[in-house]
């Protein structure tokens, strides 16, 4: 391909984490699908909301 070592291994670790990303939001898309099965728009977003909402109002936790 014609790169050095190192401009090889940062395009294979961005392609990877590329992938990473959009199978999490794969995953996060089909939960929410599911949820909505069973649930209004509204009150998903309510419940997100809420959820976000309380982990804001929470003191940072110190790493173990």
């Amino acid at each position: 391909m014609g790169l050095r070592p190192e401009d090889l291994l940062c395009r294979c670790v961005t392609a990877a984490l590329t992938r990473a990303e959009q199978e999490r939001a794969r995953q996060l898309e089909d939960r929410l699908e599911i949820l909505l099965v069973h649930h209004t728009p509204d009150e998903v977003l309510a419940c997100v909301a809420g959820l976000l909402y309380g982990r804001q109002q929470q003191p940072a936790r110190a790493a173990p």
